[in-house]
């Protein structure tokens, strides 16, 4: 009983040991996503739009969040402009203007990034922006923004096959 008795408290005191870790560990990280940011989103779904404003610098950080960045209807600042992302196990979607010079540029930790904006050294009168990253296990996808396609209206084709005995209640 003795035994059994001091396995249980060795038990205990491991498993509170590797409590304290965890927790010290997710503390860190949050401190550390916190660091120099503008915004930080934990456990969330959100959405920063800038409409209307003139966009400067700013920095994003997420954790195990989607977060979306509309610079869509944003005003260009004469100045390059930085964007800088911080994310770990999130998703991240920029939704750029089109005629924007963006260049994307950072360190990922298995994660995956979607640039369809280029880069044009040669074009000095569009605002120029960096989209700075720090990934991890994240994934940061830069875009312009979807249009809605509207699809042309299908000719109704008359019904062969199991859809004409339907139809006709056999």
């Amino acid at each position: 009983m003795a035994k059994r008795n001091k396995m249980l408290n060795t038990a205990l005191v491991v498993g509170g040991v590797a409590v304290g870790v965890a927790v010290g560990y997710c503390a860190y990280t949050v401190a550390k996503l916190k660091e120099d940011s503008d915004f930080f989103f934990m456990l969330d779904a959100e959405e920063l739009d800038f409409e209307g404003e003139i966009f400067e610098d700013t920095c994003a950080a997420t954790l195990m969040s989607n977060l979306v960045v509309d610079l869509s209807k944003a005003k260009p600042s004469p100045q390059p402009m930085n964007l800088c992302i911080k994310a770990k196990m999130s998703q991240v979607d920029v939704i750029l203007p089109k005629g924007w010079n963006v260049k994307v540029q950072g360190v990922n930790t298995n994660s995956v990034v979607e640039n369809e904006m280029t880069f044009n050294r040669e074009d000095f009168e569009a605002p120029l922006l960096f989209v700075n990253y720090q990934l991890d296990k994240s994934v940061l996808s830069v875009h312009s923004p979807y249009e809605l396609v509207s699809t042309p209206e299908v000719e109704h084709l008359p019904e062969t096959g199991a859809q004409a005995l339907e139809q006709e209640g056999v």
